[in-house]
């Protein structure tokens, strides 16, 4: 939110599904917390660039790649459209996508190469960390409650928002998330998302543009 600055006192939080619970709490802060993620809901759709990098959590990486570079369209309350790109003019291209009813994994090994499309498959569990990284950067703490126990701190300007699961991903046929982290920029936005796995891998997520309540055509959530 332009202009909003969230205190700078760490608060501990449970969210519960049926809402925001806290359990050592700044009434204040929680309530800019609750006003700021309110704005970021109230937008219908939400546009962006982004670069990915999947890296160790701990130590170097000993063979780092290129940043990919990503984009997203999300259209509340379901609808969601999430490609990554490798560098490079030939470089393969992944996306994720759903209309709300249904959702597609879609693939080039180039531009030039026709594209693998997998689906229609149901909107079930099985797109649960894409649906993670759509509630991140819509900031939709009621999405992110269901399984996951949150605290805010300071970080530089901004503010952090540390999320740890509640209880394992059951559904999870690979490396369970077990640690969020959203950078708030000083204006309260998504800035960098960190997706902390099982298998010591993470994540990287850095917000490079965001457009709030542009026009997004219904094809540009299906293949």
């Amino acid at each position: 939110m332009p202009g909003m600055r969230l205190r700078a006192i760490a608060v501990h939080a449970l969210l519960l599904a049926s809402g925001l619970a806290p359990l050592v709490a700044a009434e204040g802060a929680l309530a800019e917390l609750r006003s700021l993620a309110a704005h970021h809901r109230a937008a219908v759709t939400l546009t962006g660039t982004f670069t990915w990098r999947v890296r160790p959590i701990l130590g170097e990486d000993a063979a780092p790649r290129p940043a990919r570079a990503g984009s997203f369209a999300i259209r509340a309350p379901g609808s969601y459209s999430i490609t990554i790109r490798e560098p490079g003019p030939g470089g393969s291209v992944d996306r994720w996508l759903s209309d709300g009813r249904n959702r597609w994994e879609v693939s080039q090994l180039s531009p030039e190469d026709p594209a693998d499309v997998r689906g229609p498959f149901p909107c079930d569990a099985g797109d649960a960390e894409y649906r993670r990284v759509v509630a991140c950067l819509r900031l939709d703490l009621d999405v992110l409650a269901e399984d996951h126990i949150f605290s805010i701190a300071p970080l530089g300007e901004g503010t952090v928002l540390a999320l740890r699961p509640r209880n394992p991903d059951a559904t999870s046929k690979g490396p369970q998330v077990v640690a969020i982290t959203i950078a708030l920029d000083k204006a309260g936005s998504p800035a960098a998302i960190d997706l902390d796995h099982s298998d010591g891998s993470r994540w990287a997520v850095v917000v490079t543009s965001v457009q709030r309540d542009v026009p997004v055509a219904e094809r540009m959530f299906q293949p």
